[in-house]
């Protein structure tokens, strides 16, 4: 929504709450972060987007903090190991447990974001276990969510999901021809950011 407060809970170096930005002109988002090294790269990265002044950075952990957070959403990308970063799990097992997440499980991050934030969009692994994506449906208040494939498009290559956005919306709800633990959805993915990470733009 135009206009709104999104918190980032797991900023890294600031792609989601950049691209937040970008979107929503007359939005705020509060970045979170507990590596200081991070914030500083997220803090460059915003400024090569022209969107520093609407970001606010935190250094510290969302669990701690999100009882004492309000805002509009809440952006929830743990550090499952990012866009291609499960592939070793994915050798060892057919799906991604979201027990294995950290800080802690996915359950119990959607009933932090949740006691902060009506809206909620959850980036996993793109071999998440489907029925544990029904459980995080059942943690929110409205029962049910939405499920995205974000999808790069590759010229030898073709199309290749690289990640999943699941959407939890607020009192509203979802539409009705939109309900719940749909794994088929497409977003293709826009140009990729230049962030520096580490010093380095890549």
């Amino acid at each position: 929504r135009r206009g709104s407060l999104m918190v980032d809970a797991f900023a890294g170096v600031g792609g989601d709450a950049i691209q937040h930005a970008l979107c929503n002109p007359c939005g705020l988002v509060v970045a979170i972060e507990l590596d200081e090294a991070r914030i500083s790269m997220a803090r460059h990265n915003a400024k090569k987007y022209g969107v520093l002044r609407r970001l606010d950075f935190v250094i510290g952990d969302f669990t701690a903090l999100a009882p004492r957070l309000r805002a509009d959403s809440v952006c929830l990308s743990p550090p499952w190991g990012g866009i291609g970063g499960d592939e070793d799990h994915r050798a060892e097992k057919p799906s991604f447990d979201l027990s294995r997440l950290r800080p802690c499980s996915g359950v119990q991050l959607i009933r932090l974001a949740q006691a902060c934030a009506p809206s909620i969009a959850f980036h996993l692994p793109r071999h998440t276990d489907a029925a544990q994506i029904e459980q995080l449906a059942s943690a929110h208040s409205s029962g049910e969510c939405e499920v995205q494939e974000v999808v790069r498009m590759r010229k030898k290559k073709g199309k290749k999901t690289e990640q999943l956005v699941v959407y939890f919306r607020g009192p509203l709800g979802l539409a009705k021809s939109q309900k719940s633990r749909r794994l088929a959805d497409r977003v293709f993915a826009a140009e990729p950011f230049q962030l520096t990470h580490g010093g380095a733009d890549t």
